[in-house]
């Protein structure tokens, strides 16, 4: 009974480590500021971030939003490529799942999966099309984590870019490479059946 305990816990040990790994890889929610940066029909806002050396896939992307002036159920989040003039956006790679009317204050998470090849700049853009006006919260000028080549875009019969300000926002993404808490659960699991192995195995005394 002892040694199917033993085992369990083990396997649990391994368990609590995720068969992908995520890692926030672009973060400007750090010092949000009070400052908005409104979107709506005829006006994106977009937010470009840089890969790290290695490529990974894309998980999710955070909003904090602050409260709308109208709503309309309109809004969308979007991954581009940074293939446009200037390295503005370019191609839309992928529509991220999420509510599409982050009309009250909040955090709003949008999930998809598109693979990020490493030390490439790519755009989250946030568009409406049709009704609903939407604002969205203005971070750091420089992120916590990851890289804005760019700053914050703004789209308005063409992309305009500016450095000094950016979304705030978290960019999610999975990776080969596991985190230290993720490596540490692991081990602990290896450990585990490694021992009850051992003993079960140990021969007898006499």
């Amino acid at each position: 009974m002892k040694k199917t305990i033993m085992l369990l816990t083990a396997s649990l040990g391994l368990a609590a480590a995720p068969g992908a790994w995520a890692a926030v890889i672009f973060d400007t929610t750090g010092s949000a500021t009070s400052d908005l940066a409104a979107t709506y029909d005829g006006l994106s806002n977009a937010e470009s971030f840089r890969t790290g050396s290695t490529g990974s896939q894309l998980s999710e992307v955070m909003l904090r939003m602050a409260g709308g002036t109208s709503d309309g159920g309109n809004f969308f989040v979007r991954l581009y490529d940074g293939t446009g003039d200037g390295g503005n956006p370019g191609t839309s790679l992928l529509t991220l799942s999420g509510s599409a009317d982050p009309f009250t204050a909040g955090n709003y998470t949008y999930t998809g999966s598109y693979p990020l090849a490493a030390n490439t700049d790519y755009w989250i853009v946030l568009a409406v099309f049709g009704s609903g006006y939407y604002n969205s919260l203005m971070g750091e000028s420089g992120p916590t984590v990851g890289t804005s080549p760019h700053g914050m875009g703004v789209y308005d019969n063409g992309w305009q870019t500016y450095p000094a300000n950016n979304l705030s926002m978290q960019i999610s993404s999975l990776s080969a490479v596991p985190e230290p808490s993720e490596w540490a659960a692991i081990s602990f699991g290896l450990l585990g059946i490694v021992w009850v192995a051992k003993r079960r195995f140990m021969p007898a005394r006499a």
